[in-house]
């Protein structure tokens, strides 16, 4: 039975801290997660949902009136709001904050909201209200409006059951839903008509077409008939593309097949295709029935388990036999990907495998795809079970019938959020879901993190080793290139050993393709005058500018400031200004020297900016159209290639002496999954690693891939040092444009918090980068015991906090909790 009373508790999408309580308007049905328009202050007007129902009046405000209910039902599930109250508390952030994270733009309207008509609608229905139209018209004429402009054209306080009846007829647009984060790919395909599937006609058609001398149709029905392997009334749509690649100057052939309705063309939006191959899943070797006999066994005992699998061992098919069972027993399964833009490739693999049962639920998407996902999780009655891929955002998605939960790569950094708040860890965040909808939890990765492999060998968690490569492939055998020793004897050229050179001579020799790995994208790092030492900083941040050659300027890589490069140091007046270290834009341009024959391409933020560009590369690399691909860490991520015989990490001793307790650890685990690129079928793959330190520890271990070692090293060292999955962090960050407020702020906040953590404090101290965006930081880091109440330590932060911030000459400074950071 739904709660009654006269009053509301509303979640705004705000940074308050608790929500605010509004009076029920009478004779109207009131749920929690029904959204409600609520005012606030002199004119502002919110969207908000309903988090409470009572008869308890606010003791310290008067309050006001809930001005329209916007729902007939709910679109935030109950479920939903227990797991927002679960991710403010442990995150320490507001409900309004985790609101502006969960719900997509279009469902949270508020006064600065804008609104543009709908460019396709050309007629105004007859059954709009008067009101309605007369809005539309003014849209049309204006071009955009916001809720205070209509409010005052149709002289009526609350506009928005006018706009709500527009939106809901999709004749105007929320000014969210019309920018998209990127444009939709759009493929035009081609399949046969109706009136030619019989084959007796198609002999008469090609009997037609030869006696009218059309003969360049009759080459592109037949490549067509090959591509879509037609058989008798069967076959798949043909991109226009596909064809045109196989016979040069074939457009017009094409256009002239469909202007005759020998073949229809149709558009597919790769971000919701409804044309799909369809494959059976596939058989699983011994090993990995084995890890799947072995997960299920485990759940018996635990509602997580870690799958720890090498790199290749075909972790993805089991996932999908996993998908299977719970797809039929009308369960859905949300699978998490680090990064969705750089696994497209297991997008794909699960649409074929799951036509018509796969949706993708990412920031990337624009919010109408989002909006649409949205409703359909919340009307799971009407439809079959689905398999939601998704980034770290789908976590908020409201499930009706959660089964499985799936996160890939766990141990991947991109799952925790960074900025604005909730800056939760979507892998944690989905195991706490998880438990609350009586869901199973698989986490997977080649190099799991510390902190789940601990839970997994203290029995929190349930662990499944898949420990050999699919097929019997040998893991890459892993070479040193001693740095030291080549620069000795002088065989080094620019930033390539003798080693590296081999083997990538060897490997293009033998038709296989090359990855060099290097983890800073740019042309050179570092521009410094030789004379005095002087570098160009940002204006902004207290980081030096990273030389583009592309575009032949200085860019800073957190705020994105650029500059000219100086003809002479600022400093001194000297003309002798070097580029130094190593950028991907600067690698590929050696690798390009070095190798003249080869085709070379690139891939980072600066090559690969849409999703559309990034695919543009994994295609050229799968099509064998690459011979040598220069990247980043977006190399290390989802990719599966049958053709890489040789992986090249140029520089490793710069990511192990990171000052970060966890450095080594996401240095073992990024080298590896590099690494594992490499002869993932066929022969055996090569890695080579060029260092000034062959003898590292942790490098000897990569080359044995050795992660019990590791691990167990790894551990005793976070004991010894206090550092997680031994203990909790709560990293606080101070932020002000005075750099002597935020010393004094984060002084004064050190004090407070002292007495509560004593030696368990570290700080308050300047961070590696000091000044990020004209803003000073301050930080202080605290450990919290496991055996201590987590929750009573927070309350403590947070009123040390307030006792600050109330204080007059710090009120203009931000102070930032961030729970577990990564």
């Amino acid at each position: 039975m739904e709660q009654t009373g006269k009053y509301a508790d509303v979640i705004l999408p705000l940074a308050a801290i608790h929500p605010l309580t509004y009076t029920l308007p009478e004779n109207v049905v009131v749920k929690r997660g029904m959204r409600v328009v609520v005012p606030l202050g002199a004119s502002k007007l919110y969207t908000g949902i309903v988090c409470r129902i009572h008869n308890e009046p606010p003791e310290h405000y008067k309050t006001k009136a809930i001005e329209t209910v916007l729902d007939d039902e709910p679109v935030v599930t109950e479920l939903q709001l227990t797991f927002w109250k679960w991710l403010s508390d442990y995150y320490m952030c507001s409900m309004g904050e985790v609101m502006n994270a969960a719900l997509p733009a279009s469902l949270r309207l508020s006064s600065e909201t804008i609104f543009v008509p709908n460019q396709n609608i050309h007629e105004i229905p007859e059954d709009l209200s008067f009101d309605a139209e007369r809005l539309l018209l003014l849209l049309k004429d204006q071009g955009k409006i916001n809720i205070e402009l209509a409010r005052k054209f149709l002289e009526v306080q609350n506009v928005h059951p006018i706009l709500k009846e527009l939106l809901d007829r999709k004749l105007i647009n929320s000014e969210e839903e019309v920018k998209e984060k990127f444009k939709r790919v759009k493929k035009k395909l081609l399949m046969l008509s109706e009136n030619y599937r019989d084959e007796n006609v198609l002999k008469t058609l090609f009997d037609q077409l030869e006696k009218s001398n059309s003969y360049k149709q009759t080459e592109v029905l037949m490549i067509f008939l090959q591509l879509s392997n037609w058989d008798d009334q069967k076959g798949k749509p043909v991109s226009k593309k596909e064809i045109t690649n196989k016979i040069t100057n074939s457009s017009n052939a094409v256009s002239a097949l469909v202007e005759k309705g020998i073949l229809i063309e149709m558009a597919e939006d790769e971000s919701n295709k409804t044309a799909k191959e369809s494959f059976s899943l596939p058989e699983l070797a011994q090993a990995q029935y084995q890890a799947y006999q072995a997960i299920q066994e485990e759940w018996i005992k635990h509602d997580v388990v870690l799958l720890h699998g090498v790199t290749s061992s075909g972790k993805t098919a089991v996932y999908m036999h996993l998908i299977e069972e719970h797809l039929k027993r009308e369960e859905d399964v949300l699978f998490l990907l680090p990064e969705i833009a750089l696994t497209s490739q297991i997008v794909q693999r699960l649409e074929a495998v799951f036509p018509g049962r796969v949706s993708v639920f990412h920031s990337g998407y624009g919010d109408r795809v989002r909006t649409d996902v949205w409703i359909r999780q919340l009307e799971a009655h009407k439809h079959k079970a689905q398999v939601i891929i998704g980034a770290r955002s789908a976590i908020f998605l409201p499930f009706q019938t959660l089964g499985l939960i799936i996160v890939d790569e766990e141990h991947d950094p991109s799952f925790k959020q960074q900025d604005p708040a909730p800056r939760y860890h979507a892998r944690d965040a989905a195991i706490k879901m998880g438990t609350m909808h009586s869901a199973k939890i698989l986490l997977g990765s080649a190099t799991p993190s510390i902190e789940s492999n601990y839970s997994a060998n203290t029995n929190k968690f349930g662990l499944v080793a898949l420990s050999e490569r699919f097929g019997n492939v040998e893991l890459p055998q892993i070479l040193f290139a001693d740095l030291r020793n080549e620069t000795k004897h002088k065989v080094i050229k620019g930033n390539f050993s003798s080693t590296l050179i081999q083997q990538i001579e060897s490997t293009l020799k033998n038709r296989k393709q090359v990855i060099l790995f290097q983890n800073r994208r740019g042309y050179a790092p570092v521009w410094q005058c030789h004379h005095c030492g002087w570098t160009p900083e940002c204006i902004r941040c207290d980081i030096s500018l990273t030389y583009h050659k592309h575009v032949h300027q200085l860019k800073c890589h957190l705020c994105g400031y650029l500059a000219n490069p100086p003809a002479v140091c600022l400093a001194c007046g000297h003309h002798d200004l070097r580029m130094l270290g190593l950028g991907t834009e600067k690698l590929e341009e050696e690798v390009q020297e070095l190798f003249p024959d080869a085709v070379v391409e690139r891939m980072d933020l600066d090559t690969a900016k849409s999703r559309a560009g990034y695919q543009k590369i994994i295609m050229a690399l799968q099509e064998q159209k690459i011979d040598i691909l220069v990247g980043t860490q977006m190399i290390t991520k989802g990719l599966d290639f049958e053709n890489v015989g040789l992986v090249g990490i140029m520089s490793a001793d710069k990511m192990m002496h990171y000052p970060d307790f966890r450095s080594i650890e996401r240095s073992f685990q990024m080298m590896l999954q590099v690494a594992g690129r490499s002869g993932r079928k066929g022969d055996q793959g090569i890695v080579v690693i060029q260092t000034w330190s062959p003898d590292h520890w942790l490098l000897q271990l990569i080359s044995k891939h050795d992660y019990k070692t590791f691990y167990d090293h790894e551990v005793r060292e976070r004991y010894q040092f206090q550092y997680p999955p031994f203990l909790r962090l709560i990293r606080i960050t101070i932020k002000h444009k005075n750099e002597i407020t935020t010393s004094e702020a984060a002084i004064e906040l050190g004090k407070l918090l002292k007495d509560h953590f004593g030696d368990l404090m570290l700080g308050p101290e300047k961070p590696t980068v000091a000044r990020v965006n004209n803003y000073y930081l301050q930080q202080i880091l605290l450990k919290i015991e496991k055996n201590h109440a987590i929750h009573e330590k927070k309350i403590l932060i947070a009123d040390a906090i307030r006792k600050v911030l109330q204080r007059k000459e710090f009120r203009s400074c931000r102070v930032i909790a961030d729970v577990d950071p990564v």
